[in-house]
């Protein structure tokens, strides 16, 4: 399963570290792409397209400000033309799962 994250760092509520965690609980997936993570191409907006298109998934990490962004609703719109499943998931779901899948990981031991 390929995913696309969607969100916005403008209202302070993610950042790379956050994002980075999010990667890591989708680490068993085909892919995950976070924009800020994984893009290093010369042509930015054109290997976000290229993600969003061949993803399967697009999941929004809902904050208080994520329908602000113009690129946000343009992601959206692109999955919903595609058929792409959209997840939204909020901020603190994401956290609280992080966590958990870190705590098993001093647990099972």
């Amino acid at each position: 399963m390929r995913i696309f994250v969607s969100y916005t760092l403008k209202d302070g509520y993610l950042d790379t570290s956050v994002l980075s965690q999010v990667k890591e609980l989708y680490r068993n997936s085909d892919s995950c792409y976070i924009d800020i993570l994984d893009n290093d191409s010369v042509d930015k907006q054109g290997r976000v397209e290229q993600e969003l298109r061949s993803a399967d998934v697009l999941l929004l990490i809902e904050t208080p400000m994520v329908m602000e962004s113009k690129w946000v609703r343009h992601e959206l719109n692109v999955a919903k033309n595609r058929n792409i499943l959209i997840i939204k998931s909020d901020i603190n779901n994401i956290k609280k799962k992080y966590a958990n899948s870190v705590k098993r990981l001093f647990t099972d031991r």
